[in-house]
């Protein structure tokens, strides 16, 4: 067992290659091994014909050479071009381009049957392959038999490479050591498998089967560690005796009465519940679901009031400085429309210094009322006057980590975490113990429902043109991608050659912005200022803006691939749009060909409900818990692997078995338990770094 291998000891890895690895976050053999593929695929049947071959689809032709490919050189470039026969005598034949592969036409035997794999190209109307992966016939019929893992990469490292250095750290590093050994009772209760069982069916599954049993294990390793560490932060820290006193409630209720809209019967009782809590004994923390659309900001903004109008201080974080740049607008409106004599102090990362400093002085010297930014606000420096309450929008990640960080500071604010991630009450209940939960489900009458299609993806040109007309009539447009970059094994689009395909298209009519998780935080931020403010008409972009800027003048959503997204998810798309006084409209595109009918009877529950809890209640019932997960729900969720939805027994298990845990040993600090406290410790540290 060595886990602490370095990766150049590995066989064709240089300096240069190994320094590509650390780009992934991979640093030695052992960080190799949870490494895990971020989707499976399995190579199609080979076709015997052409007639089956579509163009922009990754396909397989069984075939012959009539003669070996001819190598050419283009302008510093090897291309090798050959003919492949399809039929028992050859009667059509398809061309074969690779590039920098002249060996290639060395050794290919003429006349012996082989198997090509690649996606299908077309030009001049003539159907093409380029730069397929060539197999002899016994070979591919093997890979059809397997599921085949799909990384997330960097250039430079292929999908194959990263699947051969995988194996070699396996075999290096076997027998692996189970960091929940001491808890071989709780994995059989759980009927889980052992952790070397699970981690090779992540990286190698021997079919669906053990690969869903693979997904559980490290399903319930997520939740528990999640739970043990969520509890292990909570220890100590003791409810604190509600001294406020909050008189006065006029300005508040005088912004209600003169509100432009009547408050939802969701708004009306969550601003209720929070004020039950304001009045009670000791200080709280509420968690406020609201649907998308439900109008989550003016019970923020109602309850913030309630406390400055008695001298108190509010604070709202938000996860991105876009969307504390949009609270600190709102807000502003707000009180200029209201005349309130109330003063907002904007604080995140890139505040100029003496912007900082300013917002410094005004946050302790008691100037502020409404303190409105990112983690900043919990930095170092940062002092309070009376600070009372504290909301934190769309990040769970915020929690414990908040809570302590505030009374490291000598305050005692009430807690308040906003999200629209529909999660059904029981089970919000356990992933926020301790919390008081209220849910918001209705969404303000006055609000257009945003109007849903699904279509097959050889309607693309139609949608393009529709948001053609969209952006003439002065709106923007949404397209969403499930991957970053082009993939070797997966059939999926992607947004930088989408985008760029896209920018072409719409040269003449749009401009074109590129948003995906991997830019710099500063980039991104620029690109939504750029949407927000009409200099991008179209944003071609990956989940990141599931939670994100609201843009009132956006009016369509369109999703590629939707059937490889879950409903809940596709539920958070739509809500980006539909926020303005124009009708809105969401596109799904449905790229499914084997099992198009299920696919479309899961997307059509799009186009029945607008109502997030239904919605993820009805995927969970037609997805089934052996379904393949696909792309993994992304924005706030503290899981990469688990789903709440689908392992609800999972998680309601975890629970239990963290506390049992910890009746044992309160500090992970038995022996076996190093294991999982290591891994306890680097989720809180994740947390942290999150903030």
């Amino acid at each position: 067992m060595n886990e602490d291998a370095a990766l150049h000891s590995f066989r064709g890895i240089g300096k240069k290659t190994e320094e590509l690895f650390h780009k992934l976050g991979i640093d030695r053999a052992g960080d190799l091994l949870t490494f895990f593929p971020r989707d499976y695929m399995v190579y199609p049947k080979p076709l015997e014909s052409t007639d089956q071959l579509e163009p922009g689809k990754k396909q397989a032709l069984y075939g012959f050479f009539k003669k070996a490919p001819v190598n050419h050189h283009y302008r510093s470039m090897d291309v090798t071009i050959g003919y492949f026969y399809i039929g028992s005598r050859g009667e059509k034949a398809i061309q074969v381009f690779w590039y920098r592969m002249p060996y290639l036409s060395r050794n290919i035997h003429i006349a012996s049957p082989y198997v090509i794999y690649g996606t299908v190209g077309e030009k001049n109307g003539d159907l093409r392959f380029e730069q397929p992966a060539l197999f002899l016939p016994q070979a591919y019929e093997k890979e059809t038999n397997r599921l085949l893992p799909v990384y997330s990469l960097t250039k430079g490292i292929s999908n194959q490479k990263m699947e051969k250095t995988v194996e070699e750290a396996l075999n290096l590093c076997l027998p692996l050591k189970d960091p929940l050994q001491k808890e071989e009772d709780l994995l059989k209760e759980a009927g889980l498998i052992s952790y070397e069982k699970a981690i090779r069916n992540m990286h190698f599954p021997e079919s669906p089967d053990r690969l869903s049993a693979a997904i559980r294990r490290f399903s319930y390793q997520e939740f528990l560690v999640f739970f043990l560490s969520v509890r292990m932060e909570e220890k100590g820290l003791a409810k604190e005796k509600n001294n406020l006193v909050l008189d006065r409630h006029e300005t508040c209720d005088r912004i209600r009465e003169n509100l432009p809209f009547t408050l939802t019967k969701g708004q009306e009782a969550a601003l209720s519940d929070l004020n039950a809590d304001f009045a009670g004994p000791t200080v709280e923390e509420r968690l406020i679901q609201g649907d998308v659309g439900s109008g989550k900001t003016i019970v923020a903004f109602l309850s913030m009031v309630r406390m400055v109008e008695n001298g108190y201080q509010s604070a709202i974080m938000a996860p991105t400085e876009v969307l504390a740049s949009q609270h600190q607008k709102t807000f502003q409106e707000l009180i200029d429309r209201y005349q309130l004599p109330y003063h907002i102090a904007f604080l995140t990362g890139s505040l100029k210094t003496a912007e900082r400093r300013q917002a410094l002085f005004d946050i302790e010297d008691g100037t502020a009322d409404f303190i409105i930014g990112t983690h900043a606000l919990i930095q170092e420096g940062v002092s309070y006057h009376k600070l009372a309450l504290v909301i934190t929008d769309e990040q769970h990640r915020f929690g414990v980590r908040q809570r302590d960080a505030f009374l490291k500071k000598g305050q005692h604010p009430f807690s308040v975490v906003m999200s629209a991630t529909p999660i059904p009450r029981t089970l919000a209940l356990i992933l926020y113990n301790g919390m008081h939960v209220s849910t918001i489900r209705d969404v303000p009458s006055e609000r257009l429902r945003v109007k849903t299609a699904v279509i097959p993806d050889g309607k693309r040109a139609v949608a393009w043109n529709f948001i053609r007309k969209q952006v003439a009539a002065g709106h923007q447009a949404y397209i969403i991608c499930p991957l970053v970059e082009a993939s070797e094994n997966l059939d999926q689009e992607n947004v930088t050659d989408y985008g760029k395909n896209l920018a072409e298209y719409f040269k003449e009519d749009a401009r074109v912005g590129i948003l995906h998780g991997r830019m710099k935080p500063e980039d991104k931020d620029k690109i939504m200022t750029d949407f927000a403010s009409n200099k991008i008409q179209i944003l071609v972009s990956t989940t990141v803006v599931e939670v994100g800027v609201n843009v009132p003048n956006a009016t369509v959503m369109m999703v590629e691939n939707a059937d490889h997204f879950g409903l809940a998810q596709l539920h958070q798309l739509r809500g980006r749009v539909g926020r303005g006084q124009w009708q809105s409209y969401c596109i799904l595109i449905n790229s499914q060909k084997k099992n198009a009918d299920h696919a479309n009877k899961r997307l059509d529950i799009m186009n029945r409900s607008y109502d997030g809890f239904e919605i993820a209640e009805e995927d969970l019932k037609l997805r089934g818990p052996g379904d393949a997960r696909g792309i993994r729900q992304s924005g706030d969720s503290p899981f990469t692997m688990a789903d709440i939805y689908q392992d609800s027994n999972l998680l309601e298990l975890a629970s239990i078995h963290a506390d049992r845990i910890l009746e044992e040993d309160p500090e992970l600090s038995a022996e076996g338990h190093e294991g999982l406290r290591r891994l306890v410790d680097a989720k809180a540290d994740e947390t942290y770094t999150n903030l």
